[in-house]
């Protein structure tokens, strides 16, 4: 599973940003009443509103960068009884972060869940003089994660290498359907799912345009991992 995981990473580039873009302390009574207590204890009497922009940037090979949005205008997450102290404010707002669902679907890893807990709001939401003076806080926070994939690389993972490249000799006297040459050993691949075999060099071009076998069409994608089949699709439909 860890190796899977790794192995993905390798192929899918992923970067997560976040940026405060907005604090302000207000009255109370400006926070929403939909809120959770993530933390289970702290002063009642101070609130915070959390508001995330959640957007996603994709860009596959060398085509154009989609930028596709999350959870429209806003999503918003509200704790009633945030502690009065930098790590118990540090563990209200990872509770308000992780039950947005815009960024749920960001499918984050611990590391980069931790990343987006805006540091610099935390000693004000802490500050023992700002919290007499006022109720409530806003938070509005930028999340940016950056998506990078070349879909040639991807779907020659699931290709199987013909021979050494220290062998010679052609394979069974079969030519390459893409550039018509004959097939060496140690340059071949064979395709999952109908294993027609073409050079490597060829059909990694070819899968820069389309993800299907040249002879059948036979979709390469479905013969992936799984779990790396997933975030393809969805990364492909985001930025359709």
């Amino acid at each position: 599973m860890e190796e899977a995981q790794g192995t993905i990473r390798s192929l899918i580039k992923r970067r997560v940003q976040a940026t405060t873009t907005c604090f302000a302390f207000a009255p109370p009574q400006t926070t929403t009443t939909s809120s959770r207590n993530p933390s289970g204890g702290g002063d009642p009497g101070f609130a915070v509103r959390l508001t995330c922009r959640v957007t996603m940037y994709i860009r596959a090979g060398h085509g154009q960068t989609v930028r596709s949005y999350r959870g429209g205008a806003g999503a918003e997450a509200s704790c009633l009884a945030v502690p009065d102290d930098e790590d118990g404010v540090r563990d209200a707002l990872r509770g308000m972060l992780r039950s947005v669902r815009a960024l749920q679907d960001l499918g984050l890893t611990d590391g980069e869940w931790e990343s987006i807990v805006p540091e610099d709001v935390v000693p004000k939401l802490a500050d023992p003089q700002e919290r007499a003076r006022h109720g409530a806080a806003e938070v509005d926070l930028a999340v940016v994660q950056h998506v990078r994939f070349d879909p040639a690389t991807v779907l020659m993972t699931g290709c199987k290498k013909i021979g050494d490249e220290e062998e010679e000799g052609g394979v069974d006297d079969v030519e390459c359907s893409v550039c018509f040459d004959a097939l060496l050993r140690g340059e071949a691949v064979e395709l999952p799912g109908c294993a027609h075999a073409f050079h490597r060099r060829c059909i990694s071009k070819w899968f820069r345009r389309n993800p299907t076998c040249p002879l059948c069409r036979g979709d390469v994608v479905k013969h992936l991992d799984p779990e790396l089949q997933k975030q393809i699709a969805e990364f492909t439909e985001d930025a359709m």
